[in-house]
């Protein structure tokens, strides 16, 4: 479903999607809150959102892998989003961790906002731990103003990463669902040479998303 906002907004402030993106480790959510933490040094009012399936530092605050926190707003499902926003309007927006939104977050979460005037910030993942784009993401870069890849250092060889890593028991895991909430005793930034990539041909998987045939 579709809520549109009635949105008042700065008068500088111009309808605007900027999205950074890549793999874990590669301080996306730095980026977030200093975008924010200069909106607001600005004078423009500022909301930032989560996911609620992401509490591995705060249930309510975005927190960096340093520490650094900023207050935000804990979402389940894309309609609170518009509902808060009635109640609380802002001119600049930030959604961290957009990965875990579903595949329909820019069409029903992210344009109504840009339809109203405001000013969204994006962050998330680029791949997810098998090399393929999370679904949200896609229609998220294809409409943005501007997109910037970030990346942190690789694990292994300490060139520039783009992708990230799962780990289980010391050793890449190419299995498992796709969504499993972790740090670093689950993923590393790997570079394109040292990520261990799955190539399975004719393969199906279950809806855990493990193969059933190889």
């Amino acid at each position: 479903m579709t809520v549109k906002i009635c949105c008042r907004y700065h008068p500088e402030i111009s309808p605007y999607l900027n999205v950074y993106l890549g793999p874990m480790y590669a301080s996306k959510t730095t980026k977030l809150i200093e975008t924010l933490i200069t909106y607001k040094s600005l004078g423009y009012s500022t909301t930032c959102f989560k996911p609620s399936i992401d509490t591995r530092f705060s249930r309510v605050d975005i927190v960096t892998h340093d520490g650094i926190s900023f207050p935000s707003v804990s979402v389940d499902r894309l309609e609170e989003i518009a509902y808060y926003l009635e109640d609380n309007p802002s001119d600049i927006i930030g959604f961290d961790e957009v990965q875990f939104y579903p595949t329909n977050f820019y069409s029903d979460a992210i344009v109504p906002l840009l339809e109203g005037g405001k000013r969204v910030i994006a962050v998330g993942l680029n791949l997810d731990f098998r090399g393929n784009p999370f679904p949200s993401m896609v229609p998220l870069v294809t409409g943005a103003e501007r997109v910037e890849m970030l990346n942190g250092t690789c694990a292994l060889c300490s060139s520039p990463s783009s992708r990230t890593q799962r780990i289980v028991n010391g050793e890449p895991s190419l299995y498992g669902e796709v969504i499993a909430i972790g740090g670093q005793e689950s993923y590393e930034a790997r570079c394109r040479a040292c990520f261990v990539e799955v190539k399975v041909l004719n393969c199906k998987y279950d809806n855990k998303g493990n193969p059933i045939s190889l």
